[in-house]
Formats: structure tokens, sequence, C-alpha cells
């Protein structure tokens, strides 16, 4: 027992009948939890319990159950609020942790990878940061495919994740450029994709981030 410190972003915020609220956020040290605040909209923490922003909780670890003591806020990403699709965005890309990750830490790479891509989200580039952002949340959870097992153009299927130089039942054909670009996101570091990004053009991720939707829904 006793306060522990951790990172975390706000997935849902959920205020009762009587001012009380209840949080959800997904942290870095414990996953994905939620925690109970009294009068909420009274509380001095409420100014920083917002979304789109890269916060530090202290809680008090009880013996069956968690308790919020401070917040502050360590980074805004403003990018999210700077247009109607970029905010759809964000806010789709929380309920996916919301609905695909449990209590239990997450990997050590997360939070430093989230930082980078919600700080340097490009509003002009959104089918680039989709595509980005949903092949590392399947690589973390283990359910992205890997296409650099055929070269050219290639058939796949998203719901089996089966991937051949033939034609089969199921299979959708994946012109070798949208393969390339797969695998470009897939394998490489998301510094060096940043790095990169202003001369990445965002309608040439566009099938790419379709594709990983396809993928994302015969994941659930």
């Amino acid at each position: 027992m006793g306060n522990e410190k951790t990172m975390a972003l706000l997935l849902r915020r959920t205020v009762l009948a009587n001012d009380d609220a209840v949080l959800e956020f997904f942290t870095q040290k414990w996953g994905k939890i939620s925690l109970f605040v009294k009068k909420f909209s009274r509380s001095k923490k409420r100014a920083d319990l917002d979304f789109f922003r890269l916060l530090e909780l202290e809680i008090f670890q009880g013996r069956q159950s968690r308790s919020l003591r401070d917040v502050s806020t360590k980074r805004i990403f403003p990018a999210f609020l700077k247009s109607y699709a970029a905010s759809e965005m964000g806010f789709g890309w929380l309920e996916r942790f919301s609905q695909k990750f449990e209590e239990a830490p997450p990997p050590a790479e997360v939070f430093p990878v989230l930082e980078q891509i919600f700080g340097a989200l490009d509003p002009a580039q959104l089918p680039l940061f989709d595509a980005l952002f949903c092949l590392r949340l399947l690589d973390w959870r283990g359910q992205c495919p890997q296409l650099d097992r055929v070269r050219g153009n290639c058939f796949f299927s998203p719901e089996t994740q089966k991937v051949s130089a033939d034609d089969f039942t199921g299979a959708e054909l994946l012109s070798n450029r949208d393969r390339q670009r797969f695998e470009f996101l897939r394998r490489t570091p998301v510094a060096d994709i940043l790095k990169k990004q202003k001369t990445l053009a965002a309608e040439d991720f566009s099938q790419v981030q379709a594709l990983v939707h396809r993928i994302e829904f015969f994941c659930e």
C-alpha cells in the first residue's frame, strides 16, 4: 500500500448525477484502470483531467482499490484539436485502448512511442499517422502480420493474415507499392518515420490505412 506514480492518458470521463466521476486511464504501470473521483466539477484536479494530454498520476494503492491523489500535465498534444477529422481520429485511438487493453502493464516501449506519435501529429497527414498508430497497436498486441514473405504484388487475407504470391479463397490483391508501404511502417522505428514525414505524401498511405482497419476488424 502507498502512493505510486505513473504516466497516463485519459480514455473516458463519465460524470455521474451527483457530480462524482469515473475516469478511465491507460497507464504505463498498470495498463487500463478506472478511478473514482468525488465532486469532480469542484475538484482542483479537473483542469488537468482532460484528453490528449500526457499525464502523471499519483495514485494511492489500497488493499482493494486505488484512488487518485494528484495529477499533473506533462505534455499537451494540441494537433488533435486543430480539425474535426484529427479530433475524431484521436478519440478513435483512445477508444482502441479502452476496448483492446486490460489491466496489465503494457510493453515498455508503448509510452515513449505514443508521445512521439501524438507529439508529431500533422492534421494534413492523417492517413499516414493513423496507419502508423494502428499498426503499432496491432504489434503491441501480437496481431500484426508480416508482408515481407512475398516480393512484388501479393494476395493477402485480412481475416486469416495469410499472404501468398498466388490467389486463394478470401484473399485480396495487394500491390507491391502498398505492401512496401505497409512494411515500411511496420519495420521502421517511429523516430525515423517522423524524420521523413514531410517527404511522405498522405494520400500514398490511404490504402494502407484502409488495409490496417480491415485487419483490426478481424482481430476483435
